[in-house]
């Protein structure tokens, strides 16, 4: 607890050079690296999800343009005389 103390003391009083102090910032730029690496996969990963359902939308917009397409096609080949 002293321990504690006296880092957060050397805080108050700007000994910037304490050890503490430095393991405290080497610590948090470590976690803000890996926070940004997580974020960075997450929308890496959101965005692939987004490009397959839309590519997965545009499949089936094309099925159905082409059986509306081979649908016409046969309506038109049975409604003219052989």
């Amino acid at each position: 607890m002293l321990y504690v103390h006296l880092s957060l003391a050397s805080i108050h009083f700007g000994y910037l050079d304490h050890p503490t102090h430095t393991l405290i910032n080497i610590q948090a730029k470590k976690r803000q690296m890996i926070e940004q690496r997580l974020q960075d996969k997450l929308k890496k990963e959101t965005d692939s999800v987004r490009r397959a359902e839309e590519a997965k939308k545009e499949k089936q917009i094309s099925n159905r343009k082409e059986e509306e397409l081979q649908l016409k096609d046969s309506i038109v080949r049975t409604s003219l005389p052989p």
